[in-house]
């Protein structure tokens, strides 16, 4: 059964899917590149989320994922606005 972990055995900080069975693990990719934020948001406008709305969520998973970091938190409202500004000029 695979598990979202955030540490190993020593104590360093990771996040990432695990089995429990087996050794299988899969860390979680950076989101805070710009192209993988549009890619994200953009995949629920296709599912028929509304722009602003899929931004909202892909904003609050990402926070998510990254423990209410305010740093990510910075990045991502960075993010948001440039997602709904695409969108507002057409270019998404």
């Amino acid at each position: 059964m695979a598990a979202l972990y955030n540490s190993c055995h020593c104590g360093c900080r990771l996040t990432g899917w695990s089995c429990s069975e087996c050794d299988w693990n899969f860390p979680l990719p950076s989101l805070l590149n710009p192209e993988s934020f549009i890619a994200r948001a953009k995949g629920l406008v296709m599912r028929g989320f509304k722009p602003k709305d899929a931004a909202e969520i892909t904003a609050k998973e990402i926070m998510f994922e990254n423990h209410d970091d305010p740093d990510i938190a910075r990045k991502v409202q960075i993010e948001v606005n440039d997602f709904l500004r695409r969108v507002k000029e057409g270019l998404i």
